[in-house]
């Protein structure tokens, strides 16, 4: 008789759900936990951009913002800070209105720019993110612990794929 006689077969049954219930979670987590994270733990880090933004007539500041995507596929959630795209009407030294897109200037503010009336650079976003970059990474990790929690708690109560 060979040494190998004695092997033991086993059959593992409930992969197919198990694998679809991790796909669900995966998802429940991406959705909502992550995002939920990021946005209390870029929160600060908007504030603090605001607080380092220049002020010559306060739209920059007051158009600067987070935006939270996700990418389900690759199971991605980040942000995107920055002044929104919206425009605002204002009175132009002549008297006219004019429309303002404070989007569409925040980099050379940041960056400053050549031409007939050259400005100097005067960087606040990215000073201002790498300082604040390892906090906001430990207040992502902080964050989303308690969000992988809940989602796992109301994927138990639900009812299992089947």
């Amino acid at each position: 008789m060979s040494k190998f006689a004695d092997i033991v077969k086993t059959e593992i049954k409930g992969v197919v759900q198990l694998k679809a219930n991790l796909e669900q979670f995966r998802l429940k987590v991406t959705r909502s936990g992550m995002r939920v994270a990021l946005t209390k733990a870029t929160t600060p880090t908007v504030r603090k951009v605001k607080q380092a933004t220049p002020v010559r007539t306060g739209r920059l500041k007051k158009y600067m913002r987070r935006k939270i995507w996700t990418d389900v596929k690759t199971s991605t959630v980040g942000a995107t800070i920055g002044p929104k795209s919206g425009s605002e009407t204002a009175a132009s030294p002549d008297g006219k209105s004019i429309k303002v897109t404070p989007a569409k200037y925040f980099h050379l503010v940041e960056f400053g720019h050549g031409g007939p009336h050259p400005a100097p650079p005067h960087p606040f976003m990215r000073p201002t993110w790498m300082a604040d970059k390892p906090d906001c990474e430990k207040r992502f990790a902080d964050n989303l612990r308690p969000e992988i929690t809940k989602a796992a708690a109301r994927l138990a109560k639900r009812r299992p794929v089947k």
